[in-house]
């Protein structure tokens, strides 16, 4: 009533909230019951807060999760164990042959579609975390085969065509002794690793257009005001893990330096776990206008 928490979608639900219920001639009284209880189940005081505080004694009291999809682990880094993640990780079902021909015509299908239009066309790779650190992988998981599908899928294309592909797992893997670059508590890279990611695409597409000058980490300087990986959306966690594992911090987030790029759009609101990729895109679209 006091408009303290007027959220009106939930990110660790990753869902919109119910509406307050309108009145109609037609409704009935228990139909519009049921729907403000599910308003009220959605709204009632102090709800993020009590969830947050869940999430938290789960995870740092009793060393589990309030997802089933993720995975407790000691040290820097957790494990997300949904969206095929733990089944690549294992391979325990490679691309069949059937899956890779479908693969390679329907990336050839794309670059002929855009080679008509004048557009070049390139095939790129990113990686999942499990691929840039298995190490922090449940050493209960036994990996059937040591190559990936993206091994699979990468071989097959150099072997039967002739579609432009950039893997970015070595170019990730080299950075990986520097600074962490995925969130620690959620599956997308943060701003380190998107500019790896940045600088290695960029670097490639230079071959086809040599005016591109790719930013480099010089061009950015860090900023605590925008952190990176401070949270998941999934399990509303503040980072608390610094060198000593001891009190709350989060890693300073990257922001284009005054006068090389111009100036970052703001951060959208509505995604903790992606958003803040957005200001090395918005350097990228300033370089390419």
């Amino acid at each position: 009533m006091l408009g303290w928490d007027p959220q009106t979608i939930s990110e660790s639900e990753r869902r919109e909230l119910v509406k307050f219920p309108e009145w109609s001639e037609a409704a009935t009284t228990t139909a519009w019951i049921g729907d403000f209880q599910r308003y009220f189940e959605d709204h009632f005081s102090f709800r993020n807060r009590l969830i947050g505080w869940h999430s938290a004694l789960l995870w740092y009291g009793l060393h589990t999760s309030s997802s089933k999809h993720r995975d407790r682990r000691e040290g820097r880094l957790d494990v997300y164990a949904d969206d095929g993640s733990l089944e690549d990780y294992v391979q325990d079902q490679p691309f069949t042959a059937e899956e890779l021909e479908t693969w390679r015509l329907t990336l050839e299908h794309s670059r002929d579609w855009l080679a008509h239009r004048g557009t070049k066309f390139l095939f790129v790779v990113a990686p999942d975390k499990q691929m840039i650190y298995p190490e922090r992988m449940p050493p209960a998981l036994v990996r059937l085969r040591e190559e990936y599908r993206a091994d699979q899928l990468i071989a097959y294309l150099q072997a039967h065509s002739s579609v432009h592909v950039l893997d970015l797992r070595p170019a990730v893997r080299a950075a990986k002794g520097g600074e962490i670059l995925y969130h620690r508590h959620d599956t997308h890279w943060n701003d380190r690793g998107a500019l790896v990611a940045e600088m290695r695409i960029a670097e490639e597409l230079r071959g086809w257009f040599p005016a591109i000058r790719p930013l480099g980490r010089g061009d950015f300087h860090e900023s605590s005001e925008l952190p990176s990986g401070d949270r998941t959306s999934m399990l509303d966690l503040v980072d608390h893990d610094n060198a000593n594992d001891a009190g709350p911090r989060a890693d300073p987030g990257l922001v284009v330096a005054n006068g090389r790029a111009g100036t970052p759009r703001p951060v959208r609101r509505g995604s903790t776990h992606g958003h803040r990729d957005s200001r090395i895109e918005s350097a990228a679209r300033a370089r390419f206008p």
